[in-house]
């Protein structure tokens, strides 16, 4: 009997085991797990989708490997229930949001850092530019900018410190 079919004889909708993650694949966003008893065999391919929807939304919960997890039976499936230590927690919608254990927040895989809009907004605002002209002589230092950074300009959905 392969072994999805003893799990579904053995475990019922209901049961839970704690395990080991030994490998996670973030290509198929999938691990293996080692359960606490030894003499049981590796679960592969546990789903690290933790909510899903048909259009490819949910979050995903990448465990550390050497962590426990929580895996759960569904219909004889495994389905990754609680994580000790995650990696990174990624929420798949119209637009992609990594959060990282390091405290990083990546949007749709960016790698530019995210500017404080209201102090480059200061600066822009209130900066000016030293001079020194020959024809005729003077030196100084330039007025700010005109028109100023509007208001509008800074996103009020994302914010950072």
């Amino acid at each position: 009997m392969p072994l999805k079919e003893d799990l579904k004889t053995l475990l019922k909708e209901d049961d839970v085991l704690l395990g080991t993650v030994l490998s996670v694949s973030g290509d198929g966003w999938i691990c293996d797990v080692q359960p606490e008893d030894p003499d049981a065999a590796v679960i592969s391919d546990v789903p690290l989708r933790i909510q899903s929807t048909p259009d490819d939304m949910g979050i995903i919960v990448e465990p550390v490997e050497g962590s426990t997890v929580e895996v759960r039976f569904i219909d004889g499936r495994p389905v990754l229930g609680k994580v000790q230590q995650w990696e990174r927690i990624i929420v798949q919608g119209q637009q992609k949001v990594e959060l990282t254990k390091d405290g990083k927040v990546v949007i749709n895989d960016g790698t530019h850092p995210a500017v404080r809009g209201d102090v480059a907004q200061s600066w822009a605002n209130e900066h000016g530019h030293p001079y020194t002209w020959t024809d005729p002589g003077g030196s100084g230092v330039s007025d700010p900018p005109e028109p100023p950074f509007p208001d509008d300009a800074l996103n009020q959905k994302v914010l950072i410190d």
